[in-house]
């Protein structure tokens, strides 16, 4: 089975990060901040090498903004003006995933989009001003289905025709279990 380089790569960072984030004692329990949620953004998106050699010798305050500067040119622009240190909130998190999940820009409330993805499984209920567990961010960022509306939402057009041209084959860790002892067809 053909993935796209980009596809597998995206699946691999966030089934990475969730085995890292949910083997913290207390991960399932904490809210999950902003500067954490764009920080894990942009490296499951891949866009953490180009800001890399640039910012290493930065305060998180200062990398924190760059990165919300970077998301705001693709298009999400719910962290501006917003801080670091404060909660994610279902609001936000629901206008990326709604985005990501319907193609066209529709004018609904903030309570519509959250219910919407509540209907089809892909947030829990909740108040807009809410926050998110690191849990339940990590969970709906893992949905293979979501993963690829992200992926086609967010990454530019030119990146998803380069990763065309370069297929690989899906690791063998990430195939579907195939049982031995089945007669083979």
């Amino acid at each position: 089975m053909k993935l796209y380089r980009g596809i597998t790569t995206l699946l691999l960072c966030i089934t990475i990060l969730s085995v890292m984030a949910l083997s913290l004692p207390a991960a399932q329990e904490d809210l999950m901040t902003r500067g954490e949620f764009v920080d894990l953004f942009i490296r499951v998106m891949g866009w953490d090498k180009e800001l890399f050699v640039k910012t290493r010798d930065l305060s998180k305050e200062e990398l924190y903004r760059i990165e919300v500067s970077l998301l705001a040119e693709k298009g999400i622009l719910e962290f501006l003006d917003k801080p670091r240190e404060g909660k994610l909130t279902r609001a936000e998190v629901a206008s990326i995933l709604y985005r990501a999940v319907k193609d066209e820009e529709e004018k609904v409330s903030i309570r519509e989009k959250i219910l919407f993805l509540v209907k089809r499984g892909y947030l829990k209920g909740g108040k807009p001003e809410a926050g998110l567990s690191k849990e339940e961010v990590l969970r709906v960022l893992s949905l293979p289905e979501m993963s690829l509306a992200i992926a086609e939402t967010y990454m530019p057009p030119e990146e998803w025709e380069e990763e065309k041209e370069g297929e690989i084959e899906l690791p063998v860790f990430l195939e579907p279990y195939e049982d031995p002892a089945s007669p083979v067809e």
